[in-house]
């Protein structure tokens, strides 16, 4: 790549620079130019300052999305780690690496990053150009500088921003950079590399000077490169310090130790006060393939305490544990171990390494032997010893043996106890409890062995006079006084076979294939997690003073507080919240558990030893908070906590984000939450992806949070609002546009029942008309016929009483000749508009007026209209029954008519103050051959509404005829 040969070429020169120094050849002196060596002597056991072997070291490499070359390391106000690279600029947030500002950068090799208090990013390339980012907005800042190499920046307390080119040194001055010069106390040409020291001051070496600039001054100070080399971790002054080819920045790591990487070389140094007197401790970093020199080209330390070192590798972090390794020097395997009453920790194997005791140093006892697979001790101080040696006691430096319990059978050998012994307890009375493999159990009591269990023992406690015996068939039996009790499933002791037992504050705890289980008096306690954890395949269990109980399992090392536990005591059905201890913890392949008076917990795992104040537990880096990367591929890291709305259309999305994780990434956790979607948290694990389908168009609120290492929520979301638009179809004016569609054909589909009714309305005016002319063509003219012989009859005869008959026969005939003749009137007349319903009304209540004492009264509203042919019979018909129903039933003083002639109905209102509406009368009536249904059946049939009721004075009755105008008026025939 072209972009990577100035940058090479920057680093040559400052390797060209290093090696002309004359005064910077010698390396440190040959005590102290490695790490304490390794003997069968004494290794300081609890150092206050963790050795390069207690740091754990992890690789990232090109696999992890790493640039093949780094030049440039820095830590951003987030907490996120920036790489600066030949091709590049990158974001690494523990897990996962991604590219940054494509195409926005000037195109030239990265060296130098600087992260400020503002939220600043600040970048620097090989030939001087300078970048500041802020919130995803890069800005050139070059004015004042000249094209030399960026090497450094640093931002002072006081807020003062300085950069460091491969020529001079510059401070930021109202925009611009401002050269530094000998009114500063520096006045170099050439710069060689850069740090920060324990007291925040800011260093600059060149090939023949250290300048330092104190916190709160603006003046350096200059001084030797090897007293700068002191001065920055308050190394021993006097000593020639390893500087010759320095290749990177000179870095101070939480811990005080100061980093120099050299050509070919990583050294740590740092200051030890073992007697009082300071002492320097020099550690070489080994390549990461054991093989290889260490070619460093960028080092970094960041806040949580870890120290980034980039080589030709890849991208190295090395970092302090929660969990501390003891550096042993010899090694074990699946140690056992115990403490003595002087508070030293006893450790034994099946290795060939014989017995360690931890104290103030940690010191090997070969005289007590090889491997050792057992270890007890005594309150006297007193720890005994079963291995390739037989039993041995050792007290106060004495060893003293006992007979090696015997074999049962005939021949009752002594047994082979490296082999065969399984567990070890020392009783109150000074008896020794042995559990062997084939051998069963058995008792010393200071004079001979005594059997006590056939069978082989997983695990013995001991409590007082009581001793427990747990064994691999579920069983667990209580020896007391030679009575045997014994617990199984039936007892509720079902966790299968059964692995360790501890005496706590709770009760007997157990720990079997099944879980962990505690007997308070006769009941068992099964434990079980939250999230369905059961604790399965646990090796041992401990419980604490302070309640808390540590398990140990294939999974990890467990932690449930003493709050839980009496919660789960308290209710059977609690489910207690824990921690999981991992590799990524320190902790991995967790067999054994001791804890020390002094609150102590120390872990055997499988090639070592781990430990850790459970009483006084370290502190963990605080939940990062959550940045959100992208929304179905849109970037969206510096867009704030909205993003433009999504396409339409858009069913499903895909949300990215990311928190700083540099320490533990696998420990953290997510949960997320869409709002109107979710109704709860969705915890996504270390998954940092969240994915939705079936999503409707609408605005939508999607928060999401991380854990601690222990799983605590930070309780402060990232909000992201978004929006989904929607397709033409989705869209308000589509909707009412349909809704417009769906009002026109109900619409439609109402004219089609008006032309349907007005359809009827005229098939039965023309069949009326038809009725009339064949009732006038046939029964009217036989009725004539009939009347005509009737009459000439009626002449022929002369007998009286005949004649009488004739006459009254002809009478009747004339009669319903001409009601004959009304009513084919009346059927022709329904074919023409009645011209005016009032006058009719009128009529008929003036002719009943006659019959009956009620006032009559009538008003009109509005204009009179014509009424409509085939609708004016029916009108007609029903206010004449209303009317006349009033006159001879209502017994009223008192009726009044109301037409009202609207725009959209004729109104018609019956009113009387009779004696009220006589419902039955009504329907059975006889006045005009119609009653109350005939009145509603006219009504429905030319499409009106009939009501009767009480009249609104609460005497009488009012009935209300309403039909529409396009049924009743006439001429309004556009909607046929």
């Amino acid at each position: 790549m072209k972009s990577l040969v100035p940058a090479r070429a920057c680093i040559a020169v400052r390797h060209l620079a290093c090696w002309c120094l004359l005064i910077c050849v010698a390396i440190a002196a040959t005590p102290h130019a490695s790490a304490r060596p390794a003997s069968s002597g004494e290794v300081t056991a609890k150092p206050a300052f963790l050795q390069l072997s207690q740091l754990r070291r992890t690789l990232f490499t090109v696999k992890d999305g790493l640039p093949s070359t780094i030049y440039a390391i820095t830590e951003d106000k987030d907490g996120y780690l920036w790489l600066g690279a030949p091709t590049g600029l990158f974001r690494f947030d523990g897990l996962n690496v991604e590219p940054m500002l494509k195409g926005r950068l000037p195109p030239e090799a990265i060296t130098a990053l600087y992260g400020d208090r503002d939220g600043n990013l600040w970048i620097g390339g090989v030939h001087g150009a300078v970048t500041r980012v802020h919130n995803g907005i890069a800005e050139p800042m070059n004015r004042g500088l000249s094209e030399a190499t960026i090497m450094s920046f640093k931002q002072m307390a006081d807020g003062t921003l300085w950069v460091v080119t491969s020529g001079r040194v510059y401070r930021l001055d109202d925009g611009a950079w401002r050269p530094a010069g000998p009114s500063e106390g520096i006045d170099a040409k050439f710069m060689w590399v850069t740090g920060t020291g324990v007291d925040g001051s800011y260093w600059i070496f060149t090939p023949g000077a250290a300048y330092r600039l104190r916190p709160g001054t603006r003046r350096f100070e200059r001084d030797t490169v090897d007293k700068g080399i002191a001065a920055m971790a308050n190394l021993p002054a006097g000593t020639v310090y390893p500087s010759a080819g320095v290749t990177a920045d000179l870095i101070v790591d939480q811990a005080g130790a100061l980093w120099v990487p050299t050509n070919g070389k990583l050294t740590r140094l740092h200051a030890d006060n073992p007697s009082g007197q300071q002492q320097l401790v020099t550690e070489n970093v080994e390549a990461s393939d054991n093989h290889s020199d260490i070619q460093v080209t960028a080092d970094f330390s960041d806040s949580q305490g870890n120290v980034w070192i980039a080589t030709t590798n890849g991208l190295e972090q090395f970092r302090a544990t929660r969990f501390v390794p003891l550096v042993l020097p010899l090694p074990v395997l699946w140690p056992a171990m115990t403490e003595d009453s002087d508070h030293g920790v006893w450790i034994v194997s099946n290795s060939d390494t014989p017995p360690l005791r931890i104290g103030e140093t940690v010191t090997t006892h070969p005289e007590l032997g090889g491997s050792a697979p057992c270890v007890a001790s005594s309150p006297d101080g007193s720890v005994w010893f079963s291995g390739d040696k037989g039993i041995q006691h050792y007290i106060h430096g004495q060893v003293s043996e006992i007979p090696a319990p015997p074999v049962p059978g005939p021949q009752a050998l002594p047994a082979n106890l490296k082999q065969y012994c399984v567990d070890m307890q020392l009783a109150g009375d000074g008896s020794l409890w042995v559990s062997m493999r084939f051998s069963g159990v058995v008792r010393w009591d200071g004079h001979a062995w005594n059997a006590i269990e056939p069978r082989m023992a997983t695990s013995i406690q001991l409590e007082g006079t009581r001793a427990w015996l747990a064994f691999s068939s579920g069983k667990l039996k209580s020896v007391e006084q030679g009575k045997t009790t014994a617990y199984s499933a039936q007892n509720g002791l079902d966790l299968g076979g059964l692995n360790k037992l501890r005496q706590g504050i709770s009760g007997l705890w157990i720990a079997g294939d099944g879980g962990i289980s505690v007997k308070t008096g006769a009941h068992f306690h099964r434990l079980v997690g939250t999230h369905g954890e059961r604790f399965e395949n646990a090796y041992d269990v401990i419980q604490l003073p302070d309640g808390d109980v540590w398990i140990a399992s294939p999974r990890g090392l467990y932690r449930v507080t003493g709050t839980e536990i009496r919660l789960a005591l308290a209710a059977a059905d609690h489910a207690v919240a824990y921690t999981l201890f991992d590799p990524a913890d320190g902790v991995e392949n967790p067999r054994r558990l001791l804890a020390s008076d002094n609150g102590r917990l120390w872990v055997s795992t499988l090639q070592g030893l781990v430990s850790i104040d459970a009483l006084h537990m370290p502190s963990i880096p605080a939940a990062a908070r959550v940045s959100i990367k992208s929304i179905n591929d849109h970037d969206v890291r510096f867009s704030g906590a909205s993003v433009p709305a999504l396409e339409k259309g858009t069913r499903s999305i895909t949300i990215a984000y990311t928190a700083p994780t540099l320490s533990t990434p696998s420990e953290s956790h997510f949960r997320y939450l869409l709002k109107g979607i979710d109704d709860d948290w969705q915890v996504a694990s270390d998954r940092r992806e969240a994915h939705y389908a079936n999503l409707g168009t609408g605005h939508y609120l999607f928060q999401v949070e991380a854990s601690d290492a222990d799983g605590a929520w930070t309780g402060q979301p990232t909000d992201l609002a978004f929006q989904i638009l929607p397709e033409f179809y989705q869209t308000w004016w589509f909707k009412v546009l349909c809704l417009a569609i769906a009002l026109a054909g109900l619409g439609l589909l109402y004219l089609m029942h008006v032309r349907h009714i007005y359809a009827q309305l005229n098939a039965r005016t023309r069949e009326r008309e038809r009725m009339a002319r064949d009732f006038h063509d046939t029964i009217l003219q036989n009725f004539q016929s009939l009347l005509l012989h009737v009459e000439v009859a009626a002449r022929s005869v002369t007998e009286d009483a005949v004649k009488r008959k004739l006459a009254k026969a002809l009478s009747v005939t004339e009669n319903a000749l001409n009601e004959g003749r009304d009513k084919i009137g009346e059927l022709r007349s329904l074919t023409e508009p009645l011209e005016d319903l009032p006058t009719d009304i009128a009529r008929q209540a003036n002719r009943l007026s006659e019959m009956y004492p009620t006032a009559f009264s009538m008003h009109v509203e509005g204009k009179p209209r014509p009424l409509n042919a085939a609708a004016a019979g029916d009108v007609h018909a029903i206010v004449g029954e209303l009317v006349t129903n009033a006159f001879r039933h209502s017994e009223a003083s008192a009726l009044h008519v109301e037409l009202h002639y609207g725009r959209r109905e004729l109104n018609i209102t019956v009113i009387d103050d009779g004696r009220g509406a006589d419902l039955p009368a009504l329907m059975h009536g006889k006045s005009g051959h119609w009653g109350l249904q005939g009145i509603r059946e006219r009504a429905r049939r030319i499409g009106g509404r009939f009501t009767i009721g009480t009249a609104p004075s609460g005497k009488g009755t009012r009935a209300t005829l309403r039909i529409s105008a396009r049924f009743v008026y006439a001429g309004r025939h556009w909607f046929r």
